[in-house]
């Protein structure tokens, strides 16, 4: 075999192997935006920076996701993060607490009159 046909298919092994790994982070990526559904959601999601067709053949593996897709991506994910930190803070001290155990108490109480109350009947 010659040295250009090695060079080319080591090469070729390369690129192989660096979509097998860009494709599951695409992917899990995707899912992490709540976007596992369809290109056409995909599509969307990047605003028509890319077509149908091009978002398709980056899920197939087909061709590389570009660096710019990768960069918007980062960002949506930034965005995401920030906004989970935000309702996970407000979550930890809530507005309207009710206050005291809450309306068992309420129905503890009912069952005790009723267990008091003298019954009518056979």
């Amino acid at each position: 075999m010659s040295q250009a046909v090695q060079a080319d298919a080591s090469q070729d092994v390369a690129d192989h192997i660096e979509k097998k790994v860009a494709l599951p982070l695409f992917e899990a990526a995707l899912l992490r935006l709540g976007l596992a559904g369809t290109n056409g959601e995909v599509t969307a999601l990047f605003n028509g920076r890319a077509t149908w067709n091009q978002v398709r053949d980056w899920r197939r593996g087909r061709n590389r996701v570009p660096q710019w897709a990768w960069d918007y991506l980062g960002v949506l994910l930034d965005q995401h993060i920030a906004a989970s930190a935000s309702v996970r803070a407000s979550i930890r001290k809530p507005p309207n607490v009710a206050q005291g155990r809450g309306s068992h108490g309420n129905l503890n109480r009912w069952r005790a009159k009723e267990k008091a109350a003298p019954k009518d009947g056979p």
